[in-house]
């Protein structure tokens, strides 16, 4: 396994992870067109960070830029490199235009209901060389958007603020399989296969009836009825490592028999999907 040694820094459209500094920060589809095991990163703050505004182009409501025509249309990849020369690239070249930027979401986290930070690749493959983190301004971000899929993002660019993005388009199908079709393939595939199929690069849509919900410190563990042999377990950690935590309505609704939608990652070790997602029921 090859390992990225990465901190962060923040921009004024939002955070960007570089490949290669050291010491590593401790680790503290759509689905209705559907898609790691690793470590959240903590952000190593520069003199003057204080004074950037986390809100970002908080005059605006960023919603109002779907109907925009963009001026500008970029991938994540072709900025990456320029940012990693000049942070303030976008705002010296964009200031006060509208911008897409389009790439593959490696990942997310929702700290709050409307609010979350999207990371797009900045390579071909997971966690490869740069992720540059967007704030979004999205309700039910899962129902939405999920990691893995391509996505389209919108802002007018700020002079001098952090920019707010609006998610404009999504691309993709995640790999979907019921609980029963699931627990069969765990029961008879190798683990490095599944691990193969089902991974952070392609995580898997999973979706079946509750047999029990097991909460401890650490998280909640979602146990699917499977194929009457074994069970399917779903594992939503706490914390830092949280992409989207559940939600009070979302709580209420996990019982016995209640039918869900969860995206995972396989995992080798005691449960069978990590780093869970509820897709349905909404947040």
């Amino acid at each position: 396994m090859i390992t990225f040694n990465l901190c962060t820094r923040w921009l004024p459209f939002g955070l960007v992870l570089v490949a290669g500094c050291s010491p590593p920060p401790t680790p503290t589809s759509n689905p209705i067109n559907p898609q790691s095991n690793q470590s959240p990163t903590t952000t190593e703050h520069r003199p003057g960070d204080a004074l950037i505004n986390p809100a970002g182009n908080d005059t605006e409501n960023p919603d109002s830029f779907m109907t925009l025509k963009p001026d500008v249309v970029l991938t994540a990849k072709e900025i990456l490199p320029e940012l990693n020369k000049d942070y303030m690239y976008l705002q010296k070249k964009y200031a006060g235009k509208v911008v897409d930027v389009s790439g593959i979401v490696d990942d997310y986290k929702q700290d709050a209901p409307g609010n979350a930070d999207l990371k797009l690749r900045g390579g071909k493959k997971h966690a490869e060389d740069l992720i540059s983190f967007f704030p979004v301004h999205v309700q039910n971000l899962a129902s939405k958007l999920l990691p893995s899929q391509s996505v389209v993002l919108r802002t007018r660019m700020p002079a001098s603020t952090n920019a707010k993005w609006v998610i404009v388009e999504v691309k993709g199908a995640v790999e979907t399989r019921t609980s029963e079709q699931f627990a069969k393939e765990l029961a008879t595939s190798d683990s490095k296969v599944l691990s193969g199929k089902y991974n952070a690069e392609h995580p898997l849509i999973v979706t079946g009836t509750i047999a029990k919900v097991e909460t401890e410190d650490s998280g909640t563990s979602i146990i699917l009825h499977g194929d009457g042999k074994r069970q399917v377990e779903c594992w939503f950690p706490r914390g830092a490592f949280t992409r989207i935590p559940l939600s009070e309505k979302q709580n209420q609704s996990l019982r016995a028999d209640q039918t869900v939608k969860i995206l995972g990652e396989y995992s080798s070790a005691s449960r069978d999907l990590i780093n869970c997602i509820l897709i349905e029921p909404a947040y």
